[in-house]
This record gives C-alpha cells, sequence and structure tokens, in this order.
C-alpha cells in the first residue's frame, strides 16, 4: 500500500507534461504559417523546436537562406539530406544545398550536390539546368585561377630577371666609375711630365735672372790673371776692360 503513494506524484507529473507538450508537427505547421507570412526568423525558431524532422530542417535551411545566412542554411540542407529516407526529400534537399553553395561561389561542391539530387531525381529539370550553369560558372573560375597564376608566374620571373638584370648592372657601373675615375687621372698624369720642363725652364730663367754675374772657374782664373797682368802694364788693363768678356754657358740644374 506504501509504493502507490510514492508513483501517485510521478505520474500526476508524468500526465501535467504530457497535457503541455506540442507535437512537432504544430510547430511546423505554426513554422509554415510564418514562412508564408515573410517572418523567417520567427519561422525558424519554429523548425528548431520541431525537432529532427526532415520536413523541420528542410524548411529551417530555407528561412535562413531567405535571411541570407548560407551557411547556417547549408547545415540545415544537409542534415535533412542526411535524416530523410524518401529519395525526393533528399533530391530536394540537395538542390537546395547546390543553391547554397552556388552564392557562396563553391561551384565544385555545388556541381557535385546537384549530381546527387539527380541521382535521387533524375528526372527533375531544374536540378539539370542548376547542374549545367554550376558547371559553366566551376569551368570559367579554373580559367580565371589559370589566368590568375600565369599572371602571377609572369610577374615573378619579370621580377626575377629585373633583379638580375640589376645585380648585373651594378658591378658595371662601378667599374665604369673605377675605369672614369682611372681615365681623370691618365688625364692629369702625361700632363704633369709635360709641366715639368716648363716648370724646369721656368726655374732655369729665374736662376739666369737671379744670377746674372754668375761666372765659370776659368773665367775667374783669368780675372785673376788679368788683374796680375794689370800691375805690369796699366795700358794692357785698359784694353782689356774696353774688350768685351767671353761668356761661357751656364748648365742647367735639373
Amino acid at each position: 500500500m506504501i509504493a502507490p503513494k510514492h508513483f501517485l506524484p510521478l505520474l500526476a507529473l508524468c500526465v501535467a507534461e504530457g497535457a503541455f507538450a506540442q507535437d512537432p508537427e504544430t510547430f511546423l505547421r505554426e513554422g509554415n504559417k510564418l514562412y508564408r507570412k515573410g517572418e523567417h526568423a520567427a519561422a525558424a525558431d519554429r523548425y528548431t523546436q520541431a525537432g529532427d524532422d526532415p520536413r523541420a530542417l528542410f524548411n529551417k535551411g530555407n528561412a535562413l537562406y531567405r535571411q541570407e545566412q548560407a551557411e547556417e542554411a547549408r547545415a540545415g540542407y544537409e542534415a535533412a539530406a542526411a535524416r530523410a529516407n524518401d529519395p525526393r526529400e533528399q533530391a530536394r534537399a540537395f538542390h537546395n544545398l547546390g543553391n547554397t553553395l552556388l552564392q557562396e561561389q563553391q561551384f565544385d561542391k555545388a556541381v557535385n550536390a546537384f549530381e546527387q539530387a539527380l541521382l535521387r531525381a533524375p528526372d527533375d529539370e531544374d536540378t539539370r539546368y542548376n547542374l549545367a550553369y554550376a558547371q559553366r560558372m566551376l569551368q570559367q573560375q579554373q580559367q580565371q585561377q589559370q589566368q590568375q597564376q600565369q599572371q602571377d608566374q609572369e610577374q615573378e620571373e619579370q621580377q626575377d630577371q629585373q633583379e638580375q638584370q640589376q645585380q648585373q648592372d651594378q658591378p658595371g657601373q662601378q667599374d665604369q666609375q673605377k675605369d672614369e675615375g682611372q681615365g681623370e687621372q691618365e688625364q692629369q698624369q702625361p700632363g704633369e711630365p709635360k709641366d715639368q720642363p716648363q716648370q724646369g725652364d721656368a726655374q732655369e730663367q729665374q736662376q739666369r735672372q737671379a744670377r746674372p754675374d754668375q761666372i765659370s772657374k776659368q773665367d775667374a782664373e783669368r780675372m785673376l790673371d788679368a788683374l796680375q797682368r794689370e800691375e805690369e802694364d796699366v795700358q794692357e788693363k785698359v784694353r782689356r776692360e774696353l774688350r768685351p768678356a767671353r761668356r761661357v754657358p751656364i748648365e742647367k740644374d735639373w
């Protein structure tokens, strides 16, 4: 008799919880009404409350897609495709997943999603058209990437060539500057020996001007002899003084 007393509250609680619980179908219908009104954020909340029902996950993805929440919408479609048992429901989930991937410009993944949808619904013309569009976009994207890679490679090669040319030109400029400096020295050096004799001539002239009366040793001896003979003959001395003295060239002082 004691056991029923203990189970009565538990039974009452379970009944109360069951009374307030809502069927996932209710949340799904409420979400659909909100979706039709354009209240996509509120609709997404109702679909979330519907749990793991594949229809609710699919519709939640649509509501998030309308809010431009592509990443969250993609997660909803992936979950719907994984939980759905009906191939048609899976095809619809993959179709919308491909549209979301197109918006994100993930064209390779979009192609795969549309192919998965066609495997489950081969007669779906909308999916076939979207697949062809995704394939064209993927081809253009790959061509652009190839062109960009080629341009980048050409720019790198051009930059490498410019750097190599600069490295080759720099030693040449240094050698040219060195040669130019040597040329200036060579132009100056040959002129210096030419100027030296001129300087020597100038010095010789200066010496000649500074020493106009300088005579040789022989002349000095002759003058001494003349002085001695002057004492003997005054008249002869006068005549010798009147006669011009013989000039002896002065040796150059190098």
